[in-house]
């Protein structure tokens, strides 16, 4: 396998993690069995409202780089599981004000727990990089990220999916 292929192959891999079944996970519904089925993204959710007090959907979509609509749909499952609590905006009635409930807050801890774990972790093992080569990784990073963020699918899926085969 060459670099280029391993990369590809890691970074899949990676993406692919975002399951029920990943460590992480496991170790978040080992404490808060509700948590089954919620995103990673949910899991951000959660600790940015534990930091922000009752922010506006705008301002949390601004804020966490996602669209409006991506950001209600995540929303509206954390308020069902009653991990989150909306309430109209008085100025604007359109507008929302979201904040934890007592059971989104304890998960949102233990998010929050859970991230301060992986971060020494990942800082110990950048500590082997010197900074020249954590540059390098920084600048792939981005430049996976703007992949990422800058893709575009085609509309026709069937006469797509007619030209690969």
């Amino acid at each position: 396998m060459s670099d280029y292929e391993e990369i590809l192959a890691i970074y899949h891999h990676l993406l692919m993690l975002d399951d029920d079944k990943d460590k992480e996970k496991q170790w978040i519904i080992s404490y808060e069995p509700k948590a089954k089925g919620l995103s990673t993204f949910h899991l951000h959710i959660l600790s940015y409202l534990l930091k922000h007090e009752n922010p506006l959907g705008k301002e949390i979509s601004k804020d966490l780089s996602v669209l409006q609509g991506t950001l209600s749909k995540r929303l509206t499952l954390l308020i069902k599981r009653q991990f989150v609590k909306a309430t109209k905006d008085e100025k604007d009635g359109r507008g929302k004000h979201y904040s934890l409930t007592s059971e989104g807050k304890r998960l949102a801890q233990i998010h929050e727990q859970l991230l301060s774990m992986k971060n020494k972790q990942l800082a110990k093992q950048l500590e082997n990089f010197a900074p020249e080569e954590l540059k390098i990784i920084l600048r792939f990073l981005r430049c996976f990220k703007s992949a990422e963020e800058t893709i575009h699918y085609p509309t026709d899926v069937k006469n797509s999916i007619d030209k690969i085969t």
